[in-house]
This record gives C-alpha cells, structure tokens and sequence, in this order.
C-alpha cells in the first residue's frame, strides 16, 4: 500500500493542464479565476492630475495673489497657465495645466473678486499625481490565476474592460451509493440513513471555485453504478463516487474501475485508506468511501489539490503548535480535523472539540476547521503540519 508521499507524488504526475477559458462580463467576474496576464497598455494616470480642490499655480512665482485665470473640472481637457501671477481653479481628477507646479488647497486661500490670496504656502508638487502613479505602461498588474476580488474588479473597471477572460469552473460530478442512503426530504424506513457526502462535498467544491452537479442517488446494483459513472463521465471533468470502495459484498466500485486507468489503488492514511484515483482521458474518478470523515477528508486532501492545479491557486504550507499531547491509534499516517487559535501571531491546535468514534462522525467538521498530519506520536508544543479547508 503506498504512502501519503508516494501517493501524492505518483497523483501529481497524472495532472493535465485545464485549458478551459471562457469570457463573461467584469459585472459577474468577482470570484472568478483570471486566464491570462492583464497588462497595462498605458501609463495611469496619463497626466498629472490634482488631488484636492484647490488652484493651479507657479511657484516660480512666489507671489501671494494671484488671479483666477480660468476653471477646470475633473473631465475637461487641459488649459496653460499663460501668466506665472494667474492661477486655474481645478478639483479632484482635473487634468494640471500646462505652467503649474502645486495646488494650493482652497482651504489656504482666501477668494474675493475674481483673485486669491494665498495664506499656507505648500511644497512643489503638493497636491498632485504624478504621470504613472498607479501604474506604467507594459507593467503586468494581474499574472494569469489571480482570483478577482473587489480591488481586481475594480481596477479592471478602470481599465475599461468590459468583458474579461477567465478559467470555466471546473464541472464536478458526485455519485453517492448504497441501498441504505435516501435524499434530504425523503423519508426514513428502518436501517435507511440521509445521503451526507453529496451535500457536504458540494459545498466543499464550490469554495474553490468548481460547478457542482449532484446525481441521483444509486442503490448497490453493479449494471446501475456502471452506467451512472459512465454518464456522469459525459458530463463532468472530475467525477467522485462516495460509498462501495471497501471489500464488503456490495462494494462495487472497486469491480467497476477496472474498466478505467487506475492512478491510485489505496493509500496508508486514516481516515480513508481504500480511496481509489481513476482517469478516463484526462478525467479523473475519484471512488471515496462512504464515512463522511473520511470522504470530507479526502476531498481536501487530494480533489483540492487538482482543482488548485486545474486554477493555478497556489495554497500556503501552514504549521502550528499542539495545544495537547496526541498519541497516534493507527499504523497508518492520520489526518485529524482541529480548531485553529491565533495567539501573539502564533497558530495553536486545539484537538479537545473531537468527539472519537467511526469515520461517521461529521459533528468534527463543525465551525471553522483544518485538518492536521500525524505521523507519529506527539507532545504538547510539538509543531504539525496544517491542510486548511
């Protein structure tokens, strides 16, 4: 059975680049993936521009009074100071006319019949943006991956882009199996339990960025389960089965990948050791086990990390300090999902929220949750690596 390591590594090897771009209009691109580098085509701003309202003037001058030569609101093309004892009143965005040096805010101004007078001198420059500001032309302002936020939407509105280029969300399918399992708002006969995986993995999914579409539910019922990953292949770029990955008599999956490239037979982890990692073309079967522990465990583990690949989201590799001692209850490597406290600018675990039992405890997930790799056993202060979710 291979390791986390080598699993990981044997995983990575069978990526292929998602080159599925689409183009939407920037009104609904929060959230979404950036395709391609976004590059300043022009210096901004292209003038110098006033930061306040105020007047125009020279310094060179060094008059006190000046007259007011004329009036430039933000929008309107650029004027001259012609004479170094007149000045141009301007406003916040107005273009800096030709001849001046500062604005002088008109808070250190006195106004009366058509001149000022200046009461607070200020420096060269004050008030004034200077050509290329925010950015120069050429400079790259959004690399290719970049997930658009309202500070990227807004700086493509200043662009001017009304339409922008961005990775399709990946489709995911999710099959969930077995004769027990029935839909949220079915009701219950006796041994008959609600379908967790697909609602919980669907929510997963969607906060990195994927289409998620949940079929229909299927009994243990080998021709049923093949022609359900068959379509579901149709239609998916990623399909996850949940449930039939055992060696129990109506575990299915397993006798069905067969038909397709097998990645990954098992992995020595806990939870979650009889994961299977199919292709079909570059479409990866993900065959999870049933436990909603280990199927939410697993998602985080090794589907994010492909839809990261697919999105080109580089996740930070995160420790943090053991609150308690944890002595390991498997041979294999255990994933434990923990509560985060930041303290002093510190990252603490806490582990003391963990009710123990099966793999089908979903109460551990509650609140804000990551999971923490426990290859051995540990003491309190020890560090552990982090997988957040």
């Amino acid at each position: 059975m291979l390791n986390f390591d080598e699993a990981i590594k044997i995983f990575e090897n069978s990526f292929n680049e998602f080159n599925k771009i689409e183009r939407i209009p920037l009104s609904i691109a929060d959230g979404r993936i950036l395709a391609s580098d976004v590059i300043a085509s022009e210096d901004y701003p292209k003038e110098m521009t006033s930061s306040m309202d105020g007047y125009a003037i020279n310094l060179k001058s060094k008059n006190k009074i000046f007259k007011i030569a004329g009036i430039s609101p933000a929008g309107s093309k650029k004027l001259e100071l012609k004479k170094d004892d007149e000045c141009i009143q301007v406003f916040t965005g107005s273009i800096i006319p030709k001849g001046a040096n500062a604005v002088v805010p008109i808070e250190f101004v006195q106004e009366e019949s058509g001149f000022i007078k200046i009461i607070n001198l200020v420096e060269p420059f004050f008030a004034i943006r200077k050509v290329a500001e925010s950015y120069k032309k050429g400079e790259i302002l959004l690399k290719k991956g970049t997930k658009l936020n309202f500070g990227e939407i807004g700086l493509l509105a200043g662009l001017g882009r009304a339409n922008i280029d961005v990775f399709i969300k990946p489709i995911v399918g999710i099959l969930s199996s077995g004769s027990e399992l029935r839909d949220v708002g079915e009701s219950l006969d006796e041994g008959e339990i609600y379908s967790i995986n697909n609602y919980a993995i669907n929510a997963f999914l969607k906060k990195l960025g994927c289409e998620v579409r949940i079929f229909k539910i299927i009994k243990d019922d080998f021709s049923s389960l093949k022609d359900a990953i068959r379509d579901g292949l149709k239609i998916s770029d990623i399909l996850i089965t949940t449930g039939g990955v055992s060696v129990g008599k109506f575990d299915l999956i397993k006798e069905i990948l067969k038909d397709y490239e097998i990645i990954i037979n098992k992995v020595a982890l806990k939870p979650g050791r009889h994961i299977k990692i199919a292709k079909s073309g570059d479409k990866f079967i993900f065959a999870l086990p049933g436990f909603p522990n280990s199927s939410i465990t697993l998602t985080n583990l090794f589907i994010k990390r492909l839809i990261n690949h697919y999105l080109l989201q580089n996740e930070q590799k995160l420790s943090g300090i053991l609150k308690k001692d944890f002595y390991k209850k498997s041979e294999f490597m255990e994933f434990i999902p923990a509560r985060l406290e930041f303290i002093d600018g510190k990252i603490f675990i806490d582990l003391d929220f963990l009710k123990s039992g099966s793999s089908a405890i979903i109460n551990n997930f509650l609140g804000e949750v990551a999971l923490v790799k426990m290859d051995k056993d540990y003491k309190a202060n020890d560090i552990v690596e982090i997988f957040k979710f």
